[in-house]
């Protein structure tokens, strides 16, 4: 009986001894210092996620010094020609079916090319403007606060601070708005 019961013991704390090994390595895992560790890993991942893999979406820019005037060609053919100190984005790829959007920064002259696939071309100013293109050519100025419209051919149509305003506006050839 006490041999068994020697045994017994000797088993129990095996486990006992085991179960405190695997705790105690618990315990390491949740320490204090490294659950800030971790988290301190997980919000350099996310900061870095948002930072760079939001932001390099392989966007084209192109940058105009005083006095410069730029002719670029767009991925769908359109031409833009940006004036002095002016700077135009845009996604380096436009698939089918999705709006072609820029941001423009200065003044920019637009020849666009109509698609096939009735996709969208959208310009967005600084300043909460968007011009979305209904015809062909047009030119748009934003410095300093303040956007210019004028269309020389085709139909634009403005969408102005879009949070506030319901009403867009849609130009004719020939006209202006600022």
């Amino acid at each position: 009986k006490e041999s068994i019961r020697q045994t017994m013991l000797e088993n129990i704390s095996e486990r006992v001894a085991k179960i405190d090994r695997k705790s105690s390595r618990w315990r390491m895992l949740v320490s204090p210092v490294s659950l800030r560790i971790a988290a301190s890993v997980s919000i350099i991942a996310v900061f870095s996620f948002f930072m760079y893999g939001l932001n390099n979406d392989d966007k084209v820019e192109h940058y105009s010094a005083f006095g410069e005037k730029r002719r670029i060609v767009l991925p769908d053919h359109s031409e833009v020609i940006i004036n002095g100190n002016s700077r135009l984005r845009y996604a380096e790829v436009w698939p089918d079916g999705e709006d072609r959007e820029v941001w423009l920064e200065g003044e920019g002259f637009f020849d666009v090319t109509h698609t096939g696939t009735g996709q969208r071309f959208i310009v967005h100013t600084e300043d909460d403007m968007d011009v979305q293109v209904l015809g062909t050519r047009f030119n748009v100025k934003e410095r300093r606060g303040k956007t210019e419209v004028m269309l020389e051919q085709g139909k634009v149509r403005l969408t102005v601070d879009r949070f506030f305003s319901s009403d867009d506006v849609t130009l004719s050839p020939g006209e202006l708005a600022t």
